[in-house]
């Protein structure tokens, strides 16, 4: 018997950071996610492999139901999916219990500095074939807000709140101006796990919850570029000043003649440009050639 699943990749546009405290984001998905095919074995055992871009990545086989590596020096790669499988055994015990072996491929549909969500589309997948709870599997391994679990399993635009527990509304967000916005890459990956921690330096505001919950609405509900500019102008700012960072279009790119906003992760992997003549020359010629229209980077 073979098993497919897919997950999309996403990308947070409101609320980054201030979500781990509730307030409301807005995420939607990209066309790239990642797939996960299962096919039956006969004997105890589970072989892994896992691609990017269709390319392999790494390979690992493991003992069932012991999960023990089947190498003698195995990759860093394999030794964290140990351990997030035996995570995944304790919420469903049944499932590599060594009754049956497994053949697992899966494949991440784009680079892995894109920061589309390499973790959290493999463990909604990984959740849908262990039929258990994404959310808390998410939790005891990456201890996120969850938004991009959301994001993974609903396949939409979501508007998300993690309180009192994770929870999401499945939205219709394509913004008649969508022709005017795109995703600028910025050549590296970024750690989310880093501004985390400082974000969680912070001590929790309910002034400052509200008031991302409230520029969420507010720009998903803009009807025309005007607003929508100044509303995430707003939110750049105002979030730059929250984290103690330069805003990156303040940093890089000062003399653009667009808005550009940070998304989930400040200083890495994409950002929210509004489009201008001349864009991607101008970003090329900075040394920021990857720049990606709305149309072609969202899933609908």
């Amino acid at each position: 018997m073979i098993k497919k699943y897919h997950s999309a990749g996403k990308l947070l546009l409101t609320a980054e950071y201030v979500v781990l405290d509730g307030a409301l984001a807005l995420a939607v998905p990209t066309k790239a996610g990642q797939g996960m095919v299962v096919e039956e074995l006969p004997e105890p055992t589970l072989r892994w492999t896992s691609n990017i871009c269709g390319e392999l990545w790494f390979e690992a086989e493991f003992s069932l139901p012991s999960l023990e590596i089947v190498a003698d020096r195995p990759s860093a790669e394999a030794i964290f999916l140990q351990q997030v499988l035996r995570t995944v055994q304790q919420q469903n015990v049944r499932l590599l219990d060594g009754s049956a072996g497994y053949a697992v491929t899966t494949d991440v549909e784009f680079p892995k500095d894109f920061g589309l969500g390499s973790s959290s589309t493999f463990v909604a997948n990984l959740a849908a074939w262990a039929q258990v709870d994404a959310f808390e599997l998410n939790r005891k391994l990456f201890k996120g807000s969850g938004y991009d679990i959301a994001v993974a399993i609903a396949n939409s635009a979501i508007l998300y709140s993690n309180l009192p527990q994770p929870n999401y509304q499945c939205v219709n967000y394509h913004p008649p101006f969508s022709d005017r916005l795109a995703f600028l890459h910025l050549n590296k990956k970024q750690n989310s796990r880093e501004g985390i921690r400082h974000y969680k330096e912070l001590a929790k505001d309910p002034a400052r919850i509200q008031h991302f919950s409230n520029l969420t609405l507010q720009i998903f509900n803009s009807t025309n570029l005007t607003d929508f500019v100044e509303l995430i102008k707003t939110h750049e700012k105002d979030m730059g000043k929250l984290l103690n960072l330069t805003p990156v279009q303040e940093m890089l790119f000062s003399d653009y003649g667009g808005v550009i906003k940070s998304l989930g992760a400040w200083g890495g992997d994409f950002v929210l440009v509004t489009l201008c003549e001349d864009a991607a020359t101008y970003f090329a010629e900075k040394g920021y050639p990857t720049l990606i229209p709305w149309e072609k980077m969202v899933e609908k």
